[in-house]
């Protein structure tokens, strides 16, 4: 069963990955009916949802500021709309954003590769074991 104020003529676009779903659409209204769809699909099935993980983004400073205007929600929670996303550990930076000092993902990557490097080095074993 759709929901009220089905929006005709909308492409939308789902996926997901694992527990990760993702919807897209060329406009704002079809987003939003998409947004709506989910929440009461995920309603009806009991499935539990994080609208605080839920972010909106747009390729262009003038779409995502759009979408500020706009208001787009999920379960009565306005999105964030961010100029950064990251996505199966890769950071995109989207048109007019700009680039962080340095790169987080990286940063973050580069710290755990250390941990683990110190965690072996810990290790009783000869260096040709480890």
């Amino acid at each position: 069963m759709a929901p009220e104020g089905e929006v005709k003529e909308a492409e939308v676009r789902c996926s997901g990955y694992a527990d990760d779903t993702n919807v897209s659409s060329g406009r704002i209204d079809g987003l939003q009916a998409a947004l709506d769809f989910t929440a009461e699909f995920a309603r009806r099935t009991g499935q539990e949802v994080h609208p605080g993980k839920s972010f909106a983004w747009a390729a262009t400073a003038r779409e995502r500021e759009e979408l500020r205007k706009a208001g787009v929600h999920f379960e009565g929670k306005k999105l964030e709309v961010k100029d950064r996303i990251n996505t199966l550990g890769t950071e995109i930076i989207l048109g007019g954003a700009k680039a962080p000092k340095q790169n987080t993902v990286a940063k973050k990557r580069a710290g755990e590769v250390k941990k683990r490097g110190d965690r072996l080095r810990a290790l009783p074993l000869s260096g040709d074991r480890k």
